[in-house]
Formats: C-alpha cells, sequence, structure tokens
C-alpha cells in the first residue's frame, strides 16, 4: 500500500477517536504526547515504519482515583 494511502486511512482513524495525533516518535514526539495524555487528551503517537507501514500508538490519560 502506498505511505499516503496509509495516512489518510490512519488519520481518519486516528482523527476520529483522539483529541490530539503526533506524527513521529522522536524523543520530542514523544514527550508531547506524554505532556498531552497526562492533561487530559486521549492521544494517538503514529511512527513511520521502513517497509512503507505505520504504527499507532494510544497514550492513555492517568487515571484519577475514585473514578
Amino acid at each position: 500500500m502506498p505511505r499516503w494511502i496509509a495516512l489518510l486511512v490512519l488519520l481518519g482513524l486516528a482523527w476520529a477517536q483522539y483529541d490530539l495525533v503526533v506524527y513521529g516518535a522522536t524523543p520530542q514526539g514523544v514527550a508531547a504526547a506524554v505532556a498531552a495524555a497526562q492533561e487530559g487528551l486521549k492521544v494517538a503517537l503514529v511512527e513511520p515504519g521502513r517497509g512503507g507501514g505505520l504504527a499507532l500508538i494510544h497514550i492513555r490519560p492517568p487515571r484519577t482515583h475514585g473514578t
């Protein structure tokens, strides 16, 4: 599958389910994703693969006590 088609499909899926999509699992991308999750956002961290595929990592907000 061409990379741009995979990216469009993934972004369409992520847009419907996540508050923030971070493209690239660099140290800065991971820090941004974690910081957003700590603020309560639903975050998807997307990393392009060498073979044209994509990896999607869901980062959940921390649970609060009593909920």
